[in-house]
Parts: C-alpha cells; sequence; structure tokens
C-alpha cells in the first residue's frame, strides 16, 4: 500500500531532478548566446527608452499647438461677424460644452446670437407618445409618423431660412401657430437663451441670420437623422447654411466625418451648406467662425480634417474695423 512517506520521497525527487536539471543546463548553454540575448534586451530597452522619450516630446509639442491656437483665436477671429444675426440649432445629446464654446466664440466675433434652439429627443422618439406629440405641433394629416416626422423637421427647416416675416401656409401649422411656437408647445424643440433676455420664437430668427446646425456622434438619433431634411428644407428657401460636426468616438462611430458626410456626399446641398468637422477642437471654432464669415459671401465650403475636407479654413477675409457693422447681406 502507498502511504504517504512513500509520496513524499518522490515529490522530493521530482525537484531534486527538475534542480540538477537546471544546474547541468546552464552550464551547458553557449555563454556566446547568453550575451547575445543579455545585448538584445539592452537593445529593446534603449529603443523603448528613445520612443517614450519621443513621445513625451511630441505630447509637448502638441500641448504647445493647442495653447497657440487658444491664445491666437480672438486675434483671428475678433470683429468677424459685427452684428451679424446667427441662428444656432443643435441636436439633443450633442455635449452642451461643445455647443456653448460655439455660441461663445460667435458672440466674441460680434455676432448676434441669442441662444440655441435645442431639438429635443421627442422629435426622434419611436413610442406612441411621439406620434402625438407630431399630430399637437402639426395637425392629424392622416400620415404614417416617420412621414409626420419628416414634414414636421421640413416646416422646421423652411421656418428657419424664411423667418418670421411674412404669414404663410409653409410658416404655420393647421392650427393657425407658427411652426416654432407649435413645435416647442409640443415640447419637440426648446429655446435655451444661454442667460440673456427672453426671446419670442414668433418673431425669431431676425432677418438675414445664418444658420449654425450642430449635430454629433453623440446626438441621439442616428447622425444626419434630423439635420438633413431641415438642412434640405432651408436650402431650398435660400438659407445660409452650415452644419458643424462634433466628434467623440462611440462603439459604432469611430472615425470623424459620419454627420458632415451627409452634406459632402450631395452635390447640391454640398454646393450651398458649409462644413466643418471639428466643432470639438479649438481649430475648429474658428474654422466655423470664419466659414459663417463666408457665407456672407454667398459661398460654401468644407473644412476640417475628416473625408471630403479641402482645408482646415476658409480663406481669411479682412475684418470690418472695429466698430462698424459687417456689410449689409454679409
Amino acid at each position: 500500500m502507498i502511504n504517504f512517506r512513500f509520496h513524499l520521497v518522490s515529490l522530493v525527487a521530482v525537484f531534486l531532478a527538475l534542480a540538477l536539471g537546471v544546474v547541468m543546463g546552464s552550464t551547458v548553454i553557449d555563454r556566446a548566446i547568453v550575451d547575445r540575448l543579455s545585448s538584445q534586451i539592452d537593445s529593446v530597452k534603449k529603443r523603448a527608452d528613445e520612443q517614450r522619450a519621443e513621445n513625451r516630446t511630441l505630447r509637448d509639442q502638441m500641448k504647445g499647438l493647442e495653447t497657440f491656437i487658444a491664445q491666437s483665436q480672438p486675434q483671428v477671429t475678433a470683429r468677424r461677424l459685427n452684428q451679424v444675426p446667427v441662428t444656432i440649432v443643435a441636436v439633443r445629446g450633442v455635449p452642451a460644452e461643445d455647443v456653448k464654446g460655439a455660441y461663445d466664440i460667435l458672440r466674441s466675433a460680434g455676432a448676434l446670437v441669442p441662444g440655441v434652439l435645442w431639438i429635443e429627443d421627442g422629435f426622434s422618439a419611436s413610442d406612441a407618445g411621439a406620434r402625438t406629440k407630431l399630430v399637437q405641433a402639426m395637425g392629424d394629416s392622416g400620415l404614417a409618423t416617420d412621414d409626420l416626422r419628416q414634414v414636421a423637421l421640413e416646416s422646421l427647416g423652411h421656418r428657419l431660412a424664411a423667418g418670421p416675416r411674412v404669414t404663410t401656409v409653409s410658416s404655420t401649422t393647421e392650427s393657425g401657430l407658427d411652426t416654432l411656437v407649435a413645435l416647442e408647445d409640443a415640447g419637440l424643440v426648446s429655446f435655451d437663451t444661454v442667460g440673456g433676455g427672453a426671446v419670442d420664437l414668433e418673431s425669431w430668427p431676425s432677418a438675414g441670420s445664418r444658420t449654425l446646425v450642430i449635430d454629433g456622434s453623440q446626438a441621439h438619433p442616428l447622425p444626419g437623422t434630423m439635420t438633413i431634411p431641415i438642412l434640405r428644407a432651408a436650402a431650398a428657401a435660400g438659407g445660409r447654411l452650415a452644419l458643424a460636426e462634433v466628434f467623440r468616438p462611440t462603439a459604432t462611430l469611430k472615425a470623424r466625418g459620419v454627420v458632415v458626410r451627409g452634406v459632402r456626399d450631395d452635390a447640391a446641398l454640398s454646393r450651398v451648406v458649409s462644413t466643418v468637422d471639428d466643432l470639438d477642437e479649438t481649430r475648429g471654432q474658428v474654422a466655423l467662425t470664419l466659414a459663417v464669415q463666408e457665407l456672407g459671401t454667398d459661398r460654401a465650403g468644407h473644412y476640417g480634417e475628416g473625408p471630403g475636407a479641402s482645408s482646415q479654413l476658409p480663406t481669411p477675409e479682412a475684418a470690418p474695423p472695429e466698430g462698424v457693422p459687417a456689410a449689409a447681406g454679409k
């Protein structure tokens, strides 16, 4: 019968054999091989140290460039939009701080921006309550929910571009309410004055306003779902339009450019709607300001670093002298 002492002796024998093998192996291995392996390890370590130092240098350079852009931004954008009315529309889900950044830089350039019109989640919802809100705003025309949503988006785009100058069928709902007012009453849009004075949506935006639409990878509906129909209708109504993208990587979106693609890949829209694909960065905010200024010349361009961008910035135009409004119609 095998007892505990037998097991113990066997285990000791195994470990002694392993130890003897290690000792014998170390004496058999050629010293030159050991030296070569040691040299290779030292070489790899040296390259790793050099790479880490290079990465630190590149990070410092990037930080310096970002600081330079941030500090030079006021000099680049100052007075670019003196007394120019700008309408900002943003899709809920886009980070509020990025929308606020666009608002701030346009205001600092002299633009008249009374606030931000947010497209709320209810606009893209698919539950029964979504149709109820759409019917409340647009009337019950018997259309399917998706078709009614499309009508509402196009009506919003037309209303933003045409403004409140003339009351037409396109600017009012079946109830006779102004389109913006009806959509706000239904909870489909909301207006944030960003701490400023109250705004009467029935008389907003002012005549000649340039419209900035902000969408992003984190917007709650798929990028472009809300904004492209708005832009198409606004373009048909003669609006001066820009679409800006805020990019943050998500589980499904790994690269910037998906938001602005709906404009850049459309031959008709790309000629009349400017795009900026890096609004989440200071350089994108600068590009946006210059792009909105460029809209006053009836030109559209595509800026940033995503697919379809022609350059980082528009060709800068001269800023108006201090205290002088931008040229009429610009």
